[in-house]
């Protein structure tokens, strides 16, 4: 019986647990292996926000891209241009073009706003739908591309005016981007501080020619002139989130206007 009361407390002498000094470097080491987990788990989840973010932002550039492209692709588009079949002269009659011939596209001083004439319900000139146009509008800080969609044509009418309001529609969403920039050029002119910049900032092709609209002789039977302008339209919009400037992306297009303006004109006397 006393031999193994005296087992017991020897047992119980041989036994030990961790000092204080142990304790505290294990919940070190622990601290420290879960804040490196915290860590790693907070830096993926911020990637993930941040890339949902980008995509977020890209899809509603590439959004708005698309529409002015497929609209400005379609400039000066008229529905009754069977009536100018082998009449010359259909541009300078009336009853064809009631409104006068819209002429080439026009492209304000600050290169970012762009009208043209379009025939959207396939009829003459003489609806309110005809003007097409693009542009950015900043107001209260924000900007956003706006697109022309109806009123009344006139040559006369500064439909870039900030003050010029009918008929205009916003095609981004001023809650979600804030568009910086949206700039059209049909010439890239070193002298040119806006345009000059698709070049400057390395973000196109530095061989593509200066001038990208043109006018090329067709025809000429040594009086009259048969001469046809070709449209190329430089585009590059810039935007980033609204809330987060960090998060911010660039697009550059370029279009090539399908309906060609032919002119006719006499051989210029020497």
């Amino acid at each position: 019986m006393n031999k193994l009361r005296m087992s017991r407390a020897y047992g119980r002498g041989q036994q030990s647990g961790l000092t204080l000094v142990e304790m505290l470097v294990a919940l070190a080491i622990g601290l420290v292996v879960t804040g490196a987990m915290v860590g790693m788990m907070a830096n993926t989840l911020s990637s993930g926000s941040r890339t949902i973010s980008m995509s977020r932002l890209q899809q509603d550039l590439r959004s708005a891209m698309q529409l002015v492209t497929r609209d400005l692709r379609r400039a000066n588009y008229f529905g009754e241009s069977i009536l100018c079949f082998g009449n010359l002269n259909c541009r300078d009659e009336s009853s064809i073009y009631p409104d006068g011939f819209a002429g080439d596209i026009t492209i304000n001083s600050a290169n970012n706003c762009i009208i043209f004439n379009i025939d959207r319900d396939h009829q003459l000139w003489t609806n309110a739908d005809d003007p097409g146009g693009f542009r950015l509008r900043v107001s209260g800080g924000i900007g956003r591309i706006q697109m022309l969609t109806s009123t009344s044509f006139s040559g006369s009418t500064d439909y870039c005016s900030s003050s010029y309001t009918s008929g205009w529609v916003d095609v981004t969403n001023d809650e979600a981007i804030d568009v910086e920039e949206f700039l059209v050029c049909d010439e890239i002119d070193a002298s040119d501080s806006e345009c000059s910049g698709l070049l400057a900032d390395g973000s196109d092709d530095p061989t593509m020619p200066a001038v990208l609209s043109y006018t090329e002789l067709l025809d000429t039977d040594g009086v009259n002139l048969t001469n046809q302008r070709v449209r190329k339209v430089q585009l590059r919009m810039t935007a980033n989130l609204i809330g987060n400037t960090n998060i911010s992306k660039t697009i550059i297009n370029r279009v090539r206007i399908r309906n060609d303006i032919i002119t006719y004109d006499t051989v210029p006397s020497s």
